[in-house]
């Protein structure tokens, strides 16, 4: 586990002692949320170093989370993410939907 996932545990711990999972969980939809609102949203007119701070700033809110329930939970999110990084890596991806850009993986490995 890295320093900084155990130091957010820690200080989530101290903090926040009557957190449950399911509260982690559901802070981390409102401040995916708020991320997804400034790129709808905030970025208009802003200059580009102004959206590159308000982006920075509401990704690290859901990554201090993402840390947080890796502690809770007893696992390694950095060695998650390099397990889910092989697996994808290996997958076939189809063609970005035109409206959102988003692209889903053709077969499933796992």
């Amino acid at each position: 586990m890295s320093d900084i996932q155990r130091s957010i545990g820690r200080w989530a711990a101290q903090t926040f002692p009557e957190s449950r999972i399911a509260g982690v969980l559901a802070h981390l939809n409102d401040e995916v949320r708020e991320l997804n609102d400034v790129f709808a949203h905030e970025v208009k007119g802003m200059s580009p170093e102004s959206a590159l701070e308000r982006i920075a700033e509401e990704a690290a809110d859901v990554a201090i989370l993402l840390y947080q329930l890796g502690s809770r939970c007893g696992f390694d999110l950095e060695q998650a993410v390099i397990d889910k990084m092989a697996i994808n890596k290996a997958r076939t991806w189809g063609k970005a939907d035109s409206v959102t850009g988003v692209v889903h993986h053709s077969e499933t490995t796992s």
